[in-house]
């Protein structure tokens, strides 16, 4: 994912917007001509022969929201926290007077279980005192808790300016902070991870506790391990922590741990940490007597080869290093949300002696 999620030449390359409208049917629109031309069209629904013979690139538009509204339809499937949650597109129009599009979307976060309750509790009598010693008859009573929010996103087609906004109310599952940027990215053909959807969750709702953890150790472990007889520099923790979808760009993070290109502003910060980062490799300067310097490491990190130092191969290798957040209801039984892989850019400096 790029930075820059309000990218208007972007927006309109992956719309196709920067191509000629496709031309409209003169003759069929002279024999039926629109008498009053409505404000708005909605594309949810089939669209009337006549507005599409009359309209000037009426059926590329149609076309092409269409397909990005199934986009946002799958990708707010991510959405669904809980074992009850539910997305959907309410509302896709096209509004002729302004030449903008209008989308609304509502997504929930929702949970539904069963409370397990005595009806009929089983009484005994001791020393002619009644006391209740277990239960004849159990029922089960339905709980749910949901929060709801809504998408709204404007485009216009003529300046190629777009307005997201995200609100969500606060429901028994706690105040959600949905990344409005992230739903944006879809329609630039992107789809983002739940991490990147959800951005923050800051309330514990009840009933529920936090599952969260980290993948540090077992990914700086498996990394060594797969190179065995080379000396292998990881990344520290407080590096990993930095880079960090919560404490970086999000999407910049998660382009990089996928295979995808960097920033220059994020190459820019990547030197400018690993200056503190080159004091915790003091043991692999000893082993390999190498000294390497941030342009050094960037260099290998972003893809540009590997070196040979004092009779060693060395190379960077990236890895996703994450952060895996979930939360799991205690009672009546134990049943968790979906995981969030929150990502963190983590680097191996391998070091392999030469033949």
């Amino acid at each position: 994912m790029k930075l820059q999620l309000f990218s208007t030449l972007t927006v309109c390359a992956v719309l196709g917007f920067v191509q000629p409208a496709k031309a409209f049917n003169v003759e069929a629109c002279a024999k039926n001509p629109i008498t009053a031309k409505p404000q708005a069209i909605n594309l949810l629904q089939p669209i009337d022969q006549k507005l599409l013979n009359c309209v000037p690139g009426l059926s590329s538009i149609v076309g092409k929201w269409k397909n990005q509204s199934n986009k946002i339809t799958a990708s707010l499937d991510k959405l669904k926290i809980g074992n009850n949650g539910k997305s959907s597109i309410e509302k896709l129009e096209y509004n002729l007077a302004g030449n903008y599009i209008d989308l609304r979307v509502a997504a929930k976060a929702a949970h539904t279980w069963k409370l397990k309750e005595c009806l009929v509790p089983r009484i005994v009598f001791k020393w002619g005192i009644p006391k209740q010693d277990g239960c004849n008859k159990w029922i089960e009573k339905p709980i749910s808790a949901s929060a709801t929010c809504s998408y709204n996103y404007t485009f216009n087609l003529s300046t190629g300016e777009s307005k997201p906004v995200f609100k969500c109310g606060r429901g028994a599952l706690g105040e959600y902070a949905l990344d409005a940027s992230a739903v944006t990215a879809i329609l630039r053909g992107e789809m983002p991870t739940m991490g990147s959807l959800l951005s923050s969750v800051s309330i514990t709702p009840p009933l529920f506790k936090d599952e969260s953890r980290d993948e540090y150790q077992t990914v700086r472990n498996s990394m060594i391990s797969r190179h065995q007889g080379s000396i292998v520099y990881f990344s520290s923790e407080s590096f990993v922590n930095w880079a960090s979808a919560k404490n970086q760009a999000g999407n910049a993070i998660a382009s990089v741990v996928s295979g995808g290109s960097y920033s220059a502003e994020l190459i820019r910060q990547i030197e400018q940490r690993l200056r503190s980062e080159l004091t915790y490799m003091g043991t692999f300067a000893s082993q390999t007597a190498i000294q390497l310097g941030t342009e050094q490491i960037v260099s290998m990190m972003t893809g540009k080869g590997t070196m040979k130092l004092k009779g060693f191969d060395v190379s960077v290798k990236v890895v996703n290093t994450p952060e895996i957040v979930q939360k799991c209801m205690v009672k009546p039984r134990r049943e968790c949300t979906p995981e969030i892989k929150l990502p963190r850019l983590g680097f191996a400096i391998i070091a392999t002696r030469g033949q």
